[in-house]
C-alpha cells in the first residue's frame, strides 16, 4: 500500500509562475524515495506542500489513504528536516530529542525510553547532557533526525539536508542515513539536486525537471535506461557525450550512426531496441547520439570501427583518468570548450598520453543511447537486462509528456 500519493499535483504562485505541473506518483511505505532535479525544479515545493506548509492548486496529496489537502501541517503527522536542522541551541541533547514528545504530553516515562533508545541507535548517548553547539556538524544532524525518529512520523521528508556539509562529511552522511533507512524501515523522502547523492541514497529516484516528471525508476534503470536526454544528462560525472545532428545510415547489411566526420555500427542488440528505426534509416532525419565516458576505452591497434580523436587535455583523477578529445581531424585549432566535436573519455587505469597525441578509441556499442532530435524522448525500447521489481513495477512504466505527445513543429501547423 502506498504511504504518500500524489494524484494530479500542481502549484501555481501569483504571477502565473508554474512550479508543479500535473505530478502523479505513489511512495511505497518504508521507501527511500529521492526526488532529484535542478535548482529551481520544483522538488521543495513537492516537500513543502506535502507537509502542509505550503498549498497546493490542483490535485489531491494523501498519506497514508487519507486525504491530506485541507489539513493544518501539524494534522498530517509527517516531518521534515532542512539543511539548517533547526535545534534548539539552548537545550541540551537530551530535551532536543523530547521537544515533540513533551509537547504530545507523552508520559515521561516513555519519552525517557525513545529518547534514550534513538541516541543509542544515533550514537548520541554520551552527549544527550550538551548542547548541540558544542557538538560537530554531523552530530548536529544527527539530532535533527533523532528528534524526528523519537516521533515515529508516518513519512520523514528532506529537503536537501546535507547541502551545506562539506563533500567528506557528504559521503559519511550518506551512508549514515542508508543503514538508518534499513534499520527503521519508515517512509523517506528525499530532495536533492545531487545525482551522485540521489544514485547512492534512493530505492528509486523521481527525476523532476520545470515541475514534471521525467522519470521514475530504479538508480541503475535510470541510469542504463534514460527515457529522455535530459535524464542521461542528469546522471554521471563527467556527463555522457552527447552529439546533435546525427543521422542513421545503411550501407548493404550494415546500420552506422553518423556524426560528424565519424560514423559507428550500430550491433544488433540495439537494432533490436530501436522502436521505429524506418522512420530514420538513410532518411535524414536527425537523431541524439549519446556514449557515456566510461563506455569507451582506448583502443590497442587500428581497427576499422575505432574512433580516432587528438588529445586535447587529460585530467588525472588518481584511480582513473580523463581525456578530453577532438574528433574533428580536418580542422585544425578548435575549440576544446563546448564544441560538438569533443568527446570524453574516462579510463580507469593510470595513462601518461601529452596533449596532441592522435587516439585509437574504442565504444562499446551495447551502450549506446539514441534520443529523437525534436522531441528527445529514447528511440530504444528496454531489453532483457532491465531491472524490475514487482512493487514498482506500475511506476516504471511511467512516460513523460515530451515522450506522449509530440509537439507539431510551427511550420507544419502554418501550412
Amino acid at each position: 500500500m502506498a504511504n504518500l500519493t500524489f494524484k494530479n499535483i500542481g502549484k501555481t504562485y501569483p504571477g502565473g509562475c508554474r512550479a508543479v505541473d500535473d505530478f502523479t506518483l505513489d511512495v511505497e511505505k518504508g521507501e527511500f524515495l529521492v526526488i532529484a532535479g535542478s535548482e529551481g525544479s520544483g522538488k521543495s515545493t513537492l516537500l513543502r506542500m506535502t507537509a502542509g506548509l505550503e498549498n497546493i492548486t490542483g490535485g489531491e496529496i494523501r498519506i497514508a489513504d487519507k486525504l491530506v489537502n485541507d489539513l493544518s501541517a501539524k494534522e498530517r503527522d509527517v516531518a521534515i528536516v532542512f539543511s539548517d536542522y533547526t535545534l534548539y541551541p539552548h537545550l541540551s541533547v537530551y530535551d532536543n530529542l523530547a521537544f515533540g514528545l513533551k509537547h504530545r504530553k507523552f508520559p515521561k516515562e516513555l519519552i525517557d525510553l525513545k529518547v534514550k533508545t534513538v541516541a543509542e541507535i544515533l550514537g548520541l548517548t554520551e552527549h544527550l547532557g550538551r548542547k548541540p553547539k558544542g557538538l560537530s556538524t554531523l552530530q548536529r544532524l544527527r539530532i535533527a533526525l533523532g528528534r524526528i525518529i523519537v516521533r515515529e512520523p508516518k513519512a520523514v521528508l528532506f529537503d536537501e539536508p546535507l547541502k551545506s556539509l562539506d563533500p567528506k562529511l557528504r559521503l559519511q552522511m550518506r551512508s549514515e542515513l542508508v543503514k538508518l533507512h534499513t534499520r527503521l524501515q519508515s517512509t523517506f523522502l528525499y530532495a536533492t539536486d545531487d545525482p551522485a547523492e540521489a544514485l547512492s541514497l534512493a530505492t528509486r529516484i523521481a527525476v523532476i525537471r520545470g515541475g514534471e516528471l521525467q522519470q521514475v525508476d530504479l538508480p541503475q534503470n535510470l541510469y542504463d535506461y534514460p527515457l529522455n536526454r535530459y535524464v542521461a544528462e542528469y546522471f554521471g560525472a563527467p556527463s555522457i557525450n552527447l552529439f546533435f545532428d546525427s543521422t542513421i545510415a545503411k550501407e548493404g547489411s550494415k546500420v552506422y550512426v553518423c556524426f560528424g566526420e565519424c560514423r559507428l555500427e550500430l550491433p544488433p542488440v540495439i537494432l533490436n531496441r530501436f522502436k521505429s528505426i524506418d522512420e530514420y534509416i538513410n532518411t535524414g532525419k536527425r537523431v541524439i547520439f549519446g556514449i557515456r565516458p566510461e563506455d569507451l576505452s582506448l583502443a590497442e591497434g587500428e581497427e576499422e570501427e575505432e574512433l580516432k580523436a587528438t588529445l586535447e587535455a587529460a585530467e588525472s583523477l588518481g584511480s582513473e583518468t580523463l581525456f578530453y578529445c577532438d574528433l574533428n581531424r580536418s580542422e585544425k585549432g578548435s575549440s576544446v570548450v563546448g564544441g560538438v566535436t569533443q568527446l570524453v573519455l574516462k579510463v580507469k587505469k593510470r595513462v601518461d598520453l601529452d596533449a596532441g597525441e592522435c587516439l585509437h578509441i574504442k565504444a562499446d556499442a551495447s551502450r549506446f543511447h539514441l534520443f529523437d532530435s525534436y522531441t528527445e524522448a529514447t528511440l530504444l525500447s528496454r531489453d532483457e537486462n532491465y531491472k524490475v521489481m514487482e512493487e514498482f513495477a506500475a511506476g516504471a512504466a511511467f512516460v513523460p509528456k515530451a515522450a506522449k505527445n509530440e509537439r507539431i513543429p510551427e511550420k507544419e501547423k502554418r501550412k
